[in-house]
């Protein structure tokens, strides 16, 4: 997700999902850092690990 964009950070945020770092994405001739953000994966409500 582009680092630019807060609303959506915001909603991911709340939904579970944590900031574990940054990458490039080069967009034509633009390069933007996006946010990488990961959520726990569960098994019927519950953590799968």
């Amino acid at each position: 997700m582009w680092e630019r964009n807060p609303r959506a950070i915001a909603f991911y945020t709340k939904a579970g999902f944590r900031d574990v770092g940054s990458t490039v994405f080069q967009v034509g001739p633009d390069r933007q850092t996006d946010r990488v953000l990961v959520a726990p994966l569960t098994v019927d409500g519950r953590d799968a690990a």
